[in-house]
């Protein structure tokens, strides 16, 4: 009786207040089950009150005891006193947003978890359709496993009568949802969705009762419904201080539920819901509910997928559902006697394949990002062999810990400039892009916290000490020659880049060698050659004589070059010049010392005082053991305010925070080389 109410009041408040389009509220399996608890611990303990003088002892000791005695008074007392503050927790959260935690509720954790809770009420429907009625009823984690157990251990006893009655019910309603209201072409004619769901009722009644289906063939009706609506009653306020900490598990899944119901849909007709709005309707609702004996609701996800699939876009098929339900609470509710339970089974399994075809969202989920499909998988594996408020709680918990493992672990990438320009800077992974000599670019993607500011810096040192490893390296590859001044003519100057490329990096194309060192080329023949070379193969040479006497303006046209005392002047159509001073061996040319560290801040949303601290200790060793120059590119104000005042500026200047990365290359003088 109290669930047909539950199917009525609350309804009418929700469907006014709600943002959500499709989610209708009624009662769910899990929080009708955990308030059933509520509801016989304090039943028990008013009624050991009442009896016995030592109410604690007795309490403990005849709880488990007295529960068929406990009058229902006392139940409906202790039912709507906790709806009440159900309703209270619920409007409390939305009035203090704390709608935004709602976040945490990703996409894939509520489809993960919306499938598994759809498996749950398709599963509970299966006794009815089958017309098994010697089931055992399961709660708790491994319910299901437990549930299909006993379910294949009666198979034998199936009711064949009931059965053959519902398969042609599923199959009445299924083709009729795939072939004519989910199919373009006819709805294109008939403009408007068939109603089956309330035609197969209508004509399930008149079967069942035109060939006697109870009677004559034992297939379960409803059989009784009773009629007119409950005066409205006070409930016990004085019962609120002492439930209010036993309801709050039971509110804070109520509302996840709905929320994630709301959510799903939203996200699947592309319109927004405010979580806020949502807490505050639910909560009303609820407590208008308290009045009129209700238990407390939550999203209704068969209801909800039932009205969606006739096409219910709008709230205003809910208003409609509540006007149904107080018809038949008022007057009809005899008429439907007849009907068979296995009828209404049928049009809940039916309404939910959608829901259950949510399960292949693993397969998208895995092309795109394991993380994300771990989290779906988590929460859906833990839901179904748990229960839906353990399974919610694991994977919110699941998800947090993804979070946190990604915050603690950020994405460092290192930077460079991308061949032929001077501005644009992109990971070194990319292709065409190289690191800048004697600066080492990083960029930190996400915050810069207590959690990850350790391994930020490790990775910034063990750069500097790979770098320094570099330079040791070149020292011994390369012999020591006479020192001589000289100045390179075009032959001379392709050699030179040749042994530099080819010492300083492994993996430079060998025609770039054997294309510039040929003899006896023609200019023709050597321009057209050098013009075909990739932009690669030219950046690689200029980069490394970029900082020395020898600066290559452009590879594409070589003329003969005239030397002058100290240094060469350009001639006519001169594509190629060396500039003063001289270099005097090629082990000056591979020294490549760490001048400069840039930090791109621009991915970094927050910074902590351990943060600041972790930079402000990698600042002291550059500056003061290693001479290297901190800069810090694109700060937002926030995280330069937070270095400011911890005291960064005491170490590093002011001028360390540059607009860009590229203003931090100015400031070190590197740009005019390019």
């Amino acid at each position: 009786m109290l669930y047909r109410y539950a199917s009525f009041f609350p309804v009418i408040i929700y469907s006014s207040l709600c943002t959500s389009q499709h989610a209708a509220v009624g009662t769910f399996a899990v929080t009708s089950l955990m308030t059933g608890g509520i509801v016989h611990t304090v039943s028990a303990e008013m009624y050991s009150r009442q009896n016995y003088t030592d109410v604690d002892n007795a309490t403990l000791s005849v709880m488990d005891d007295i529960g068929d005695r406990i009058p229902f008074e006392f139940r409906l007392r202790a039912l709507i006193a906790i709806t009440l503050c159900v309703g209270l927790w619920q409007l409390m959260m939305g009035i203090f947003r704390f709608g935004y935690f709602a976040v945490l509720l990703s996409d894939h954790l509520i489809k993960g978890f919306t499938t598994a809770a759809a498996f749950h009420v398709f599963s509970t429907q299966l006794k009815l359709v089958f017309g098994l009625h010697k089931i055992k009823e399961w709660h708790g984690p491994l319910k299901l496993i437990y549930f299909y157990y006993e379910f294949f251990s009666h198979l034998g006893s199936t009711h064949i009568p009931t059965l053959v009655f519902s398969l042609v019910c599923i199959t009445v309603l299924y083709l009729t949802r795939v072939f004519v209201n989910q199919n373009p072409r006819v709805m294109k004619v008939i403009r408007f969705p068939v109603p089956i769901e309330l035609l197969v009722i209508i004509f399930a009644t008149l079967t069942s009762y035109e060939m006697e289906l109870e009677t004559s063939w034992g297939v379960e009706t409803i059989y009784n419904i009773p009629t007119g609506l409950p005066s409205p009653v006070l409930p016990p306020f004085s019962m609120i201080p002492e439930l209010l900490g036993r309801t709050f598990s039971l509110a804070i899944v109520a509302s996840a539920i709905l929320i994630s119901l709301a959510k799903i849909f939203a996200a699947k007709r592309q319109y927004k819901i405010d979580c806020n709005q949502e807490l505050i309707a639910a909560g009303l609702a609820n407590i208008f509910g308290a009045f009129f004996l209700c238990i407390p609701v939550t999203g209704a996800l068969a209801r909800s997928a039932l009205q969606e699939s006739v096409g219910g876009s709008t709230q205003m098929v809910s208003l409609v559902s509540a006007t149904i339900v107080l018809i038949v609470l008022v007057a009809l509710g005899r008429f439907l006697e007849p009907l068979p339970r296995a009828c209404l089974g049928c049009i809940i399994m039916v309404a939910l394949i959608n829901m259950l075809k949510g399960a292949m969202e693993i397969v998208r989920l895995w092309k795109v990002s394991l993380i994300d499909a771990s989290i779906f998988m988590v929460t859906l594996l833990a839901t179904l062999l748990l229960d839906v408020d353990f399974g919610l709680a694991i994977g919110v918990l699941y998800s947090l810990l993804v979070f946190a493992f990604r915050l603690q672990y950020g994405q460092l990438e290192v930077m460079g400039r991308l061949r032929g320009t001077k501005d644009e800077i992109m990971p070194i992974d990319e292709p065409k892009v190289d690191e800048i000599i004697g600066v080492k670019i990083f960029r930190l993607h996400g915050p810069l916290y207590s959690g990850n500011a350790e391994s930020f810096v490790s990775k910034v040192r063990k750069a500097v000490l790979a770098n320094e490893k570099a330079v040791s390296v070149s020292h011994a590859l390369v012999p020591e020659p006479a020192a001589k001044k000289w100045i390179a003519m075009p032959g001379e100057f392709e050699e030179f880049a040749g042994q530099l490329v080819r010492r300083r990096y492994s993996q430079v194309p060998a025609n770039l060698t054997r294309m510039r060192m040929q003899a006896g080329r023609s200019q023709s023949e050597a321009t057209a050659e050098i013009s075909h070379d990739s932009n690669a193969e030219a950046a690689l040479v200029k980069r490394n004589l970029r900082r020395h006497s020898v600066a290559p303006i452009s590879m594409t046209t070589f003329k003969t070059i005239k030397e002058s005392t100290g240094s060469l002047k350009p001639i006519k159509e001169t594509q190629l010049w060396v500039k003063e001073p001289i270099i005097e061996t090629m082990e000056e040319a591979l020294e490549e010392p760490l001048r400069a560290i840039i930090i791109d801040c621009s991915s970094v949303s927050f910074i902590d005082v351990v943060g600041s601290d972790a930079l402000l200790r990698l600042a002291r060793e550059c500056s003061l053991e290693k001479g290297i120059r901190l800069i810090l590119a694109a700060c937002s104000g926030s995280v330069r305010d937070i270095m400011i005042l911890s005291g960064f500026t005491k170490v590093v200047p002011a001028e360390c925070f540059v607009k860009n990365v590229f203003t931090g290359l100015e400031s070190l003088d590197l740009h005019k080389d390019y």
